[in-house]
């Protein structure tokens, strides 16, 4: 299904401008993420750090990076790093979404887990 004849008034955050739009306006931004956030998994935020299309790169020149759409840090009260959102929208029902997850989590771990942890 295309979106480019959609009129503005029709798009919702699922589509890519849409979202886009949200979620690196620096007067929706913080907002819109929160509201995702708390309305997808229920949970309140504490303080955030966003980073809109993070790139995370790949480590050799014959493996892959992962462009995030938005990774939202959220802090503990001494700034310490507790959680990670990842939040991209996807529409397509394609097979490869499991497997892709799988390795933007992957790419994300390696940067913030200390070496011999479990979790």
């Amino acid at each position: 299904m295309s979106y480019a004849n959609e009129p503005f008034e029709e798009l919702d955050v699922m589509n890519n401008f849409m979202f886009n739009q949200l979620s690196t306006n620096p007067n929706t931004k913080e907002g819109f993420l929160r509201c995702l956030i708390k309305n997808l998994l229920g949970i309140e935020t504490g303080k955030i750090i966003i980073r809109s299309e993070n790139m995370i790169y790949p480590t050799l020149p014959d493996k892959r990076g992962v462009r995030l759409d938005v990774q939202v840090d959220e802090l503990d009260k001494h700034d310490k790093l507790t959680t990670i959102y990842d939040i991209e929208p996807h529409r397509d029902s394609e097979n490869a979404f499991p497997k892709k997850i799988r390795f933007s989590r992957a790419q994300i771990d390696k940067n913030n887990m200390p070496s011999g942890s479990n979790d």
